[in-house]
């Protein structure tokens, strides 16, 4: 298929050197921007819209499940959130799926894996993407255990709502989070023992550690200062580094170079 293009344009560096190391022709990074009209309406009526919990604290797990839940890991979030003592003490997992028609075995799968979890929250409603950043407002913290990610655009978005996220520390959402604006969590490289969809046996990707994301669930649920320093860290990350005007720009740059050449 390269054979249809003059250049390849990919949303991170992750994404970048993977198919640089295949590419015939020029790969560059250009990442998506990130902009969009932040939810206005009071906190409560946000939560009372999804039937989340009035009051305590909510983490939020937001994944398509045509995307590979393997991949994905809610698993890892929901053993570190069971593992953090949080439900039950005003701690609520909220997991939200996308594409339950075609994947009914692996939401049931889903459904019996919290069971055992006091009050979580599980939404399989096909929401548009207002409805989505409500959602994400709603929610007091992002947690996105996975195990790779091309760019990380739940992520992304929740750090431009002004929202602390643990996430994994490999792949692309590593290039733009760190511990000044946001929670990282320490992962090893595995190798794949099977077949995955399309990930095959023998290639690599990230196992996270569940208790140190358990630790940051903690830090964060005990610790208010922390969530307000890190969720204003990630807006100003996002606003700095991934506005339209300054994604545009990178475009428009490469465009004229293109156009010179």
């Amino acid at each position: 298929y390269f054979d249809y293009y003059e250049e390849i344009w990919c949303p991170s560096d992750f994404v970048r050197e993977a198919v640089a190391m295949k590419s015939p022709v020029p790969v560059i990074t250009m990442p998506h921007a990130i902009a969009f009209p932040r939810p206005t309406e009071p906190a409560a009526d946000l939560r009372a819209r999804f039937g989340l919990p009035a009051e305590g604290f909510l983490f939020l797990v937001v994944y398509d499940l045509n995307s590979y839940s393997a991949r994905k890991n809610p698993q890892a979030a929901i053993n570190a959130f069971r593992a953090s003592g949080l439900a039950g003490r005003g701690g609520t997992l909220v997991i939200k799926t996308h594409s339950a028609k075609g994947n009914e075995q692996e939401l049931a799968a889903l459904r019996a894996e919290v069971a055992d979890l006091s009050g979580t929250v599980l939404i399989t409603d096909t929401l548009d993407r207002a409805d989505l950043y409500r959602l994400e407002a709603a929610c007091d913290c992002f947690v996105s255990l996975h195990r790779s990610e091309g760019f990380g655009l739940a992520v992304a978005e929740c750090m431009y709502l002004g929202k602390p996220v643990i996430a994994t520390d490999w792949s692309a959402t590593a290039e733009y989070l760190n511990e000044s604006n946001g929670c990282p969590v320490r992962a090893s490289l595995v190798m794949l023992d099977a077949n995955v969809g399309p990930y095959a046996k023998g290639q690599t990707w990230a196992e996270p550690d569940v208790r140190h994301a358990s630790a940051w669930m903690q830090q964060l649920f005990d610790d208010g200062d922390l969530r307000e320093r890190l969720g204003a860290a990630a807006r100003e990350t996002m606003e700095r580094s991934f506005s339209p005007a300054v994604i545009g720009e990178r475009y428009r740059r490469r465009l004229e170079a293109i156009a010179i050449r």
